[in-house]
């Protein structure tokens, strides 16, 4: 019964639209996560969670990055308005998917309890010339890997009381640091240590 239910699942992923990637397992594209019922399948086979809600915050996660390395108040030394603005709005959004991750029931799917979700590789590092835009992506970093090695990672859904604890943690030392540190520093001139090289090569300066 187990395997039929395993079986129909991974038949609405197909009908989703995702490709087969590798017998049982199944790809959104080429790249892109899998939920396999062999973690050795996966991309990176020590980066899986079993739990989907720490799966969504950790694409969720990627998103921010993503936005935070190529923000064009990376290649400054302050955090313009805007951008000022859309990291706002970033946190708010993991806010409430974290409200909404531990404001459902618990599920506990007997069936597909094994299906594992494979983590996708963290955006490329590249060289971001504001170190405030830095501070946030290493703090970005760590709250990451905190999540996926978390004991809540072995659960289907939700968060254990301690994680969730420290997530809300994560989050407010982020809102802190940009609101009692980030703006109030003054945008401040280094006009030989901040280089254009991202633009132009994608390297650090040497």
């Amino acid at each position: 019964m187990k395997n039929l239910i395993l079986m129909l699942t991974m038949a609405v992923v197909l009908l989703a639209g995702t490709v087969q990637a590798a017998p049982g397992t199944r790809s959104l594209q080429e790249g892109k996560p899998v939920i396999t019922p062999d973690p050795t399948t996966c991309p990176n086979p020590e980066r899986y969670v079993l739990n989907q809600d720490i799966f969504g915050m950790n694409q969720r996660l990627n998103r921010f990055l993503i936005e935070m390395y190529t923000s064009v108040s990376g290649e400054v030394q302050t955090i313009l308005p805007p951008d000022r603005v859309r990291i706002d709005a970033y946190i708010q959004a993991l806010e409430n998917y974290r409200a909404w991750m531990v404001g459902q029931n618990f599920m506990d799917y007997p069936g597909t309890y094994k299906l594992y979700y494979c983590l996708p590789t963290n955006p490329n590092q590249i060289y971001v010339a504001n170190e405030q835009i830095r501070d946030l992506i290493n703090q970005t970093l760590v709250w990451q890997g905190e999540l996926y090695i978390s004991q809540s990672s072995r659960l289907t859904t939700g968060l254990l009381p301690a994680d969730d604890t420290r997530l809300v943690s994560y989050m407010n030392r982020m809102k802190a640091y940009l609101t009692e540190y980030a703006d109030l520093q003054p945008p401040p001139d280094y006009p030989r240590s901040t280089e254009m090289t991202r633009l132009i090569s994608g390297e650090e300066p040497r």
